[in-house]
């Protein structure tokens, strides 16, 4: 460790004792989106998925994994998207979206409209800007040695009853099986062109973000949580003057492994798409936005080329 490094706050202090102000921050920017065949009813509730929000000059989308832009781009379906003081049904227009899938691609977007977007913002929601956007590969989270955390709204979480669904937001510290000392997942590839990265969740002990203690916690399954959002903490290169502001969107969540055993523990492996390719598609199919994206991520151009 050199000399800068041994000045750097103690990351798993912060995810422990600020957990609350972690989860407040990142819950502003995601959603649950919840498809129905056809009317919104009961009966026709089919599946759960989360996202997370961002505005590219003018424009409002929804990042997510593909399998679920998939999901709400079949004409049979409706999305609702619960949001703060609203009762009603909201029903946002969807402008665009796009997906890739298949060949280990699982990203995706959908565009809304700008008055949903204003009508999202008016009940608590923000769109984040690209200034809290990071885009890192496997060599930096190992170099790193930080912390993450993987958002969204699991489906065990959820409770589906004659007023309708209603979904509770999950936030889980932890770290990458890339980072040094960390469990490594049979499927953990150590390739940093391939599009994922895996977190590490032990199934016996989590920080509870509330309380800051270190306890027997439930974690909850990850269906329904595909296409949360998954932020850095960003402790390294940061000095001790750490705060939320700190954080940053890396990538989202596609899904997870079944239990592993390593060494009589049991983990989960969640697997995270970088924040790159979501950037990529949206770069390739707006001209207009391309120019921006490109200037803060030049690598991004090579696909262009």
């Amino acid at each position: 460790m050199n000399a800068d490094q041994s000045n750097l706050i103690n990351p798993e202090e912060i995810v422990a004792n600020r957990g609350r102000e972690i989860g407040d921050l990142i819950k502003s920017h995601s959603v649950a989106i919840i498809m129905y065949a056809g009317k919104v009813i009961q009966d026709s509730y089919r599946a759960l998925a989360s996202g997370a929000l961002i505005r590219i000059q003018n424009r409002q989308c929804i990042l997510s994994a593909g399998h679920c832009v998939e999901g709400i781009q079949r004409s049979e379906y409706s999305i609702v998207i619960p949001i703060t003081n609203s009762r009603h049904i909201f029903n946002p227009r969807i402008v665009n979206s796009n997906y890739q899938l298949g060949n280990d691609c699982d990203w995706g977007y959908i565009e809304i409209a700008q008055h949903d977007a204003a009508t999202m913002e008016a009940n608590r929601s923000v769109f984040m800007n690209l200034d809290r956007v990071q885009i890192i590969n496997i060599d930096d989270i190992a170099l790193a040695n930080d912390w993450f955390i993987l958002s969204g709204y699991p489906r065990e979480l959820a409770q589906v009853n004659d007023q309708g669904v209603s979904v509770q937001f999950s936030h889980i510290s932890t770290k990458s099986s890339h980072s040094e000392n960390s469990p490594k997942s049979p499927t953990t590839s150590e390739n940093e062109d391939m599009p994922c990265f895996y977190l590490v969740l032990r199934l016996d002990s989590a920080v509870d973000n509330v309380s800051g203690n270190q306890k027997v916690s439930f974690v909850p399954g990850l269906g329904g949580a595909s296409g949360g959002g998954c932020w850095r903490l960003n402790t390294y290169p940061v000095s001790k003057s750490w705060d939320p502001s700190c954080l940053r969107l890396v990538g989202v969540h596609q899904g997870s492994t079944d239990k592993e055993v390593i060494n009589g523990i049991d983990y989960v492996f969640a697997r995270q798409v970088s924040i790159e390719h979501h950037l990529s598609l949206i770069s390739h199919d707006y001209v207009d936005l391309r120019k921006e994206i490109i200037h803060r991520w030049p690598n991004i151009s090579r696909q262009f080329s």
